[in-house]
């Protein structure tokens, strides 16, 4: 860990906080066809669907939602890049509102005709029936299995799985990176504040003299090590800086992010090294 602190100037108004990239709007109107392209054609005439490839047009939604993902994060490293004492985490509440009015009111409302007007809502998982039939649909009245299509936590009970309405899947999933995505900005804002450092990941390989690394007096033994030797590093004044590192694609699940016992943990770990008090080891190096 070698590097030298920046000098931050005044800090300059940001004009940009609540700016509108309107030049993505055509890329994500485009992903959103390609989605529904994929889906009626697969749905409607699957032969001719595989026979065109014509569901190569629903990948359309990895690239939506990793542009989703960069829009709805981009207000925290704005923030996040500001000077120390004017770095804030943008409003949770706000957050949460504007992510439920997106999404909620209007699926309910599609829901609700599906199920109980037209009844065309699968009440067995769709996988196990035979393409461009309505096999398996009709009207969800188990109170459990309706009120986990109501509340978009289907996916994550076995038995439900992909009921209700098919494609409702993808907003479990993105239920599921709003709720994680304030709390990955909180670690980020506390990290910031705890050291005053600028980083942008607490990177997979720290480098630093074993004489200095022993000083540092490093108690963590699980998930919260990586980040303790970071916390600890800035706290002992060292210089610290970040090197881009080539890598390859994961192979296998993450033993930390790949189960909620794992992510359960890691949270725990890391946010006990954020509460610990600053300790001055060693000198600055």
């Amino acid at each position: 860990m070698t590097s030298t602190p920046q000098q931050a100037g005044p800090p300059a108004k940001d004009t940009r906080a609540h700016s509108r990239i309107i030049g993505l709007d055509g890329a994500r109107g485009l992903s959103c066809l390609g989605v529904a392209v994929a889906h009626v054609a697969g749905h409607y005439s699957p032969e001719t669907a595989a026979a065109t490839k014509i569901g190569l047009v629903g990948l359309s939604l990895i690239f939506f939602y990793v542009l989703s993902g960069f829009l709805l994060f981009l207000p925290y490293v704005r923030n996040l890049t500001r000077d120390t004492s004017e770095a804030r985490a943008p409003s949770t509440k706000n957050f949460a509102v504007h992510r439920i009015a997106r999404i909620l009111p209007g699926y309910l409302v599609i829901f609700l005709v599906v199920n109980f007007v037209f009844r065309l809502a699968y009440v067995e998982n769709p996988v196990y029936q035979r393409l461009g039939t309505e096999d398996g649909t009709g009207m969800i009245t188990d109170p459990w299995q309706l009120l986990a299509n109501l509340t978009l936590v289907q996916t994550y009970i076995p038995r439900y799985i992909q009921t209700g309405l098919n494609p409702s899947w993808s907003l479990t999933l993105e239920y599921a990176f709003y709720a994680v995505l304030p709390l990955l900005a909180m670690g980020l804002f506390v990290m910031r504040r705890r050291t005053g450092l600028r980083l942008h990941d607490v990177g997979p390989l720290r480098a630093a003299r074993r004489e200095r690394l022993l000083g540092l007096e490093l108690t963590d033994r699980r998930s919260g090590y990586p980040l303790q030797m970071v916390v600890r590093a800035a706290d002992a004044g060292w210089r610290i800086t970040e090197h881009d590192v080539p890598y390859l694609p994961r192979t296998g699940a993450s033993k930390v992010t790949g189960t909620w016992r794992g992510t359960w943990q890691a949270v725990r770990d890391m946010s006990r090294v954020l509460q610990e008090t600053p300790v001055r080891t060693g000198s600055a190096r």
